[in-house]
């Protein structure tokens, strides 16, 4: 009889540590994170997220059609910078300047589209570990404009 009292001490130490290494876990620590790769809201492209120091920064790493219609690699045509427009659209960097301004919220960046040439500036809010909300706004948040973006799938390459 004085076995089933110590039989549940077990069984909650057991739990106890296995809900522990759990959220020890890559997995559980990717949940509150932006770290990773990212489909961004076309579907087109992939960025991936990173640490720069204390910052966050982004670079293209996925294109669905990295080449343009003379099958050369697309490049940075559309930037401002003349010096710059030779630059190819993977390995972009397109985000910088990142800052945690609260949990699952980053802000005080910038994010450049290289469809248009023209950056913007950035705050970003992870949803959830699948999905991640992009804010960008040129000085003014009531004209910004959200997307969402995608955890990309572990199969997706690299260009």
């Amino acid at each position: 009889m004085n076995q089933f009292p110590n039989l549940l001490r077990s069984v909650a130490v057991v739990a106890a540590v296995l809900i522990v290494a759990q959220l020890a876990s890559p997995s559980a620590r990717s949940a509150s994170s932006p770290l990773g790769i990212w489909l961004d809201h076309t579907g087109r492209g992939g960025v991936e997220i990173s640490s720069c120091g204390k910052k966050l920064c982004g670079r293209i790493v996925w294109l669905a059609d990295p080449n343009g219609s003379d099958g050369r690699p697309l490049t940075d045509g559309n930037n401002p910078r003349a010096s710059s427009r030779r630059r190819t659209i993977c390995g972009l960097p397109i985000i910088g300047g990142l800052k945690n301004s609260g949990t699952r919220f980053w802000s005080g960046g910038w994010i450049y589209d290289p469809e248009t040439g023209d950056t913007y500036d950035v705050e970003i809010t992870l949803l959830n570990e699948r999905r991640l909300e992009v804010f960008g706004y040129a000085g003014i948040k009531f004209f910004g404009e959200t997307l969402l973006w995608k955890r990309a799938p572990k199969s997706l390459g690299s260009c």
